[in-house]
């Protein structure tokens, strides 16, 4: 079985024609050129990229977002399909704030709780916007395809934006709770 390892490379704008001419003839190219198979075989054999692996969340949309720029509006469900992967880390991620805020609300005051239950339910609705926007990839007309991917791009930035300040006010509720004792 052959195994299809990712690489990440960052290329100026007004590179990107040649050098994705240099990625297929030199077989890097990403989930555009691979074969079908590639795709199973690349996620069975690598290890969960993302907020779980020491990735911020910000880092997860980054490394999403240059995968989803490479996608022309032709390949819209290949698109849709790395948006769809984002929003399931997206969804990992509030359930390990959600267990995080449940461990701690046993030593929390009421209004700690309160303000991690606001910003988890915040956390919801900015996942529901970015799965519809993550959708829309997979409808998007080849005139609407650039304004698309703009719209999954911000609502997964305002996701990791929201996501990282309520990781933030949970470490510091935990590191007042430690210093307490």
């Amino acid at each position: 079985m052959t195994t299809y390892r990712r690489t990440r490379v960052r290329i100026a704008p007004h590179m990107a024609k040649g050098a994705a001419a240099a990625a297929l003839a030199l077989g890097l190219a990403g989930p555009a050129f691979a074969p079908a198979h590639a795709a199973e075989s690349a996620s069975e054999t690598t290890e969960q990229v993302g907020p779980k692996s020491g990735q911020t969340m910000q880092q997860q949309v980054e490394y999403s977002w240059a995968e989803i720029q490479q996608f022309t509006a032709e390949q819209s469900a290949a698109a849709e399909r790395q948006g769809e992967e984002l929003v399931r880390e997206m969804d990992a991620a509030i359930e390990r704030l959600e267990k995080r805020s449940a461990e701690m609300a046993e030593s929390a005051d009421a209004q700690a709780e309160e303000s991690w239950e606001e910003s988890i339910a915040a956390l919801r609705d900015m996942k529901r916007a970015a799965a519809e926007q993550a959708d829309a990839l997979g409808d998007a007309s080849a005139s609407a395809w650039d304004e698309t991917k703009q719209g999954f791009r911000q609502a997964a930035d305002a996701f990791a934006d929201a996501y990282e300040a309520a990781e933030k006010e949970m470490t510091g509720a935990e590191s007042e709770a430690s210093s307490d004792s």
